[in-house]
């Protein structure tokens, strides 16, 4: 039956970063739709993934040679663009759910995706750019200083790894972490996500862990809220 009536949305999630599926078994607590739930589930998994599949020995190529926040975006653009003209069972609506890099992305994909029409932006920030989270919260953070190390020594020395990676985003080289290519951190490091989200006009609801220090600061969600209020935004929840 194809009348209107028994069409159904789509609950799109999007995962963060890391080098294993996002229909990984461990997180079917997020995206496991209740039975009464009359909605379908949409996850567009990451280059390289199989279902089911947990932690890999070694990442695949494929992963280090696509795994790019712009390039994720575009790869949920386009599985959107294919249920437009394919899904007749669907009915329009998109309700999107993301966390870290799959947050941030999420903001872009709701930017550019009419058919959004709620979105919840998890553990992503989205006012303070990466590179400045490294310097101040994380690496660089005066209680996580290295013996003998000052702050200006520890900040200069992350910001010519920083200009490295925006010089050769490569997927060959990575950084903190295996999985984390020069190719992916340079979608990540200056990005702002709050230029975005200023401008959606649908609801939505930023989530951030209060203790969030090692992933993304809680600071820059804190931020991203005062900027947002201060613009007098009002079609959000934090």
């Amino acid at each position: 039956d194809e009348s209107n009536h028994s069409k159904v949305p789509i609950v799109l999630f999007v995962d963060g970063s890391g080098c294993y599926s996002a229909r990984r078994e461990s997180l079917q607590s997020f995206w496991k739709l209740p039975e009464w739930t009359q909605a379908a589930l949409l996850i567009v998994d990451k280059p390289g993934m199989k279902p089911g599949m947990g932690v890999p020995k070694a990442c695949p190529d494929e992963f280090a040679n696509y795994y790019s926040v712009d390039q994720r975006v575009f790869d949920h653009l386009r599985a959107i663009q294919y249920l437009r003209k394919n899904a007749a069972w669907w009915n329009g609506e998109i309700r999107l759910f993301g966390w870290s890099d799959g947050g941030a992305m999420g903001a872009h994909i709701a930017a550019y995706t009419p058919e959004v029409v709620r979105a919840v932006l998890g553990g992503m920030g989205g006012a303070i750019p990466m590179s400045q989270q490294f310097e101040d919260f994380i690496i660089c953070a005066e209680d996580r200083l290295q013996e003998s190390q000052s702050k200006q020594d520890c900040v200069q020395k992350l910001r010519v790894q920083f200009q490295e990676i925006r010089d050769n985003p490569t997927s060959k080289k990575t950084w903190s972490g295996d999985h984390n290519t020069y190719k992916a951190w340079s979608t990540r490091l200056d990005q702002m996500e709050y230029y975005l989200m200023r401008e959606l006009t649908i609801p939505f609801l930023v989530v951030h862990g209060e203790l969030d220090r090692d992933g993304t600061p809680v600071q820059s969600a804190r931020l991203l809220v005062d900027w947002l209020r201060r613009d007098d935004v009002t079609n959000f929840e934090y």
